[in-house]
């Protein structure tokens, strides 16, 4: 999955992260960090490398920027209906 780095900052300091993961709880370290992963690495994959690295698993790349978690789940059940 992934999501444009605006999405990510706004999810990056949204209450249910941050009472799910204590160590987003430090927004000013949690913040940089993620505008540091932006520059450092490269956070997405490019189709052609997933097909190189598993050429015999079947892969799924959702932008779920726009969606929400019950849409993105529908998403994935329909390529891997076996998750049901």
């Amino acid at each position: 999955m992934v999501a444009d780095i605006a999405k990510r900052r706004e999810r990056n300091r949204h209450s249910e992260r941050l009472a799910a993961k204590p160590s987003k709880r430090d927004l000013a370290f949690s913040m940089q960090d993620l505008e540091d992963s932006v520059v450092k690495y490269q956070l997405e994959s490019l189709a052609y490398q997933l097909a190189e690295h598993f050429p015999d698993v079947q892969t799924l790349k959702i932008n779920n920027t726009e969606l929400s978690p019950e849409m993105t789940v529908k998403q994935v059940l329909q390529v891997f209906p076996s998750l049901k």
